[in-house]
């Protein structure tokens, strides 16, 4: 294991204390082009006018100025980094409240820029987690948002996970018919 691997374990078992959660299923989402202090103390503002969300400023920690942020059964960390903001949320779980949060970001921005798009602040964006099996896998993908985000938060993601089975369940249907098509051919 190099320290960089070990760099993220720690800070995702110092995260899972306060999510709750076992640092395996945690999704850590960095987006660098966000670095101004004020852009940070903006969004908080706003979350706070928002009902229902609880912000705790969880002071200097996670190698940055955290705040914990829940609405419901959705919590999130937000890290504020010299670097960027990261935002620490349980894999698999449906976080529209980051949803909340970038819509707010992107707002701010284009309002200081007097522009329509927001695609500026998601150019790279740095995706870590650890995998099923404990290895820890690192992206970079370009104008990445998860999709997840953009939908409302639900209360019991069985639902989600039976649909996703089904989903699978007819891709492997799918790659069997077309194996058959192609040895009948």
């Amino acid at each position: 294991m190099n320290n960089h691997e070990n760099y993220f374990r720690q800070k995702f078992l110092e995260c899972g204390k306060y999510l709750n959660v076992e640092h395996t299923k945690l999704v850590s989402l960095k987006y660098r082009e966000m670095r101004n202090h004020q852009y940070y103390t903006e969004v908080l503002e706003y979350l706070k006018k928002v009902n229902g969300i609880n912000i705790k400023d969880l002071g200097n920690t996670l190698n940055g100025h955290a705040y914990h942020i829940s609405v419901n059964d959705q919590n999130v960390v937000i890290v504020e980094h010299e670097t960027g903001l990261e935002i620490l949320y349980i894999a698999g779980s449906i976080a529209g409240i980051i949803g909340l949060i970038l819509q707010i970001s992107s707002m701010i921005g284009n309002h200081r820029r007097h522009s329509n798009y927001f695609f500026e602040y998601f150019e790279e964006v740095e995706i870590r987690y650890f995998d099923d099996n404990g290895k820890f896998i690192e992206e970079h993908k370009q104008n990445y948002l998860p999709y997840e985000m953009f939908l409302p938060p639900q209360n019991n993601n069985k639902e989600i996970e039976l649909l996703k089975k089904k989903v699978e369940n007819l891709e492997k249907k799918v790659r069997i018919l077309s194996k058959k098509e192609i040895i009948y051919s």
